[in-house]
């Protein structure tokens, strides 16, 4: 299986986006993420392992850097492809 941060993880290396590697070991197996943070603060986690919304079809779930709309359904969206996330994340850093 193919993971996506790697490719989300390219995106924002070549805009030249900071971000931080995380991963974590749960009963269901590990848990990839990636934490996009300004001032000290993590604004969006996008993450990829079994039990994500999105694993099994190589897609990315994250929490934060959700519409209106999406937040007042849940506190994540899953789903969502590398340059979907990337194009949120470059967003919210060009007007930082």
């Amino acid at each position: 299986m193919k993971n996506p941060l790697t490719e989300l993880r390219r995106l924002l290396d070549e805009a030249g986006i900071p971000y931080e590697n995380h991963s974590e070991d749960f009963a269901i197996g590990e848990m990839d993420r990636v934490w996009y943070k300004q001032g000290g603060n993590v604004i969006c986690s996008a993450i990829w392992g079994r039990g994500s919304y999105g694993y099994n079809d190589e897609l990315i779930e994250i929490m934060g850097l959700l519409t209106d709309e999406e937040r007042e359904k849940d506190d994540v969206v899953g789903y969502l492809t590398p340059e979907e996330v990337f194009r949120r994340i470059k967003k919210d850093w060009e007007t930082f």
